[in-house]
């Protein structure tokens, strides 16, 4: 819905009426310069590789949400009108792919990295962080009720309730790129942890800028203090602590999708 400026005759302001709308913010934002956005599933460690790439690039880096939360983080276009001329990084955000989302990364000539990690071990990470650090999620409404249940029943809660929005998620950005509406480098988070500067590697490869294996290395040693939510990180987590009762769940919310391939996110 654009923005209506226009005359406000109660208060006596006399205002030429104008549409704020998305064609008015891309004629203001240069054409010319780079602009990279990571996209990413909760807790697959985009707050690291945010870290990380915030190190190398160098660019000013922003958010494109404009608030948080538990809505869903959509983007907030007129937060392009902040930095329209200078090389932009828009730190990780948990967007799904829709026709606004193609549309802004078509008129904006945007970079999408797309950051995931193997599902298994994901909804082990997201119970942890739901019982250690907040209940607030875009993903689905968890209250106080949560704590009180033991680990099994809580990893049901996610597994019911937020598993649909990770399969939404991933199906989406996945059938963009299968229908050619979007380009994404996939990057995952077991690879970026195994081989740090050979994932970034490919990150400024992708995005045609060049930084040399000292830089690299200075972006990944300057990022280690940094604090990233990270909970545990270890993969394989998934695989001990679901119970087969828990897989079969999530293979039948898998089965909806059996066109896609989601083997990237551990799944056949």
């Amino acid at each position: 819905m654009p923005l209506i400026v226009s005359e406000n005759s109660q208060h006596g302001n006399s205002w030429p009426e104008d549409v704020l709308d998305d064609d008015f913010i891309a004629h203001r934002v240069a054409s010319g310069r780079k602009h990279a956005w990571l996209v990413a599933a909760p807790k697959s460690g985009s707050t690291w590789l945010t870290i990380l790439l915030e190190q190398l690039l160098g660019w000013q880096s922003h958010t494109l949400v404009d608030s948080y939360d538990r809505r869903e983080q959509e983007i907030d276009i007129r937060r392009m009108l902040m930095y329209p001329d200078v090389d932009l990084f828009s730190i990780q955000q948990h967007c799904r792919f829709s026709t606004a989302t193609y549309q802004f990364v078509q008129r904006f000539n945007v970079r999408v990295i797309l950051q995931g990690r193997n599902l298994w071990d994901t909804l082990v990470s997201l119970r942890d962080h739901l019982v250690k650090e907040s209940l607030v999620t875009p993903i689905c409404f968890v209250d106080e009720a949560f704590l009180s249940h033991a680990p099994d029943r809580q990893m049901d809660w996610v597994i019911d309730l937020a598993v649909p929005w990770y399969f939404n998620f991933y199906a989406s950005w996945f059938t963009g790129r299968q229908r050619g509406e979007v380009e994404f480098l996939w990057v995952n988070y077991e690879s970026l942890f195994r081989d740090t500067a050979g994932q970034l590697q490919r990150i400024i490869d992708y995005l045609g800028v060049s930084r040399s294996e000292i830089e690299i290395e200075s972006a990944i040693h300057n990022a280690v203090d940094a604090s990233t939510r990270l909970n545990v990180g270890r993969t394989g987590r998934g695989e001990e602590m679901l119970t087969q009762a828990q897989k079969d769940r999530i293979a039948r919310l898998r089965s909806f999708y059996s066109q896609l391939d989601f083997t990237s996110i551990g799944l056949g």
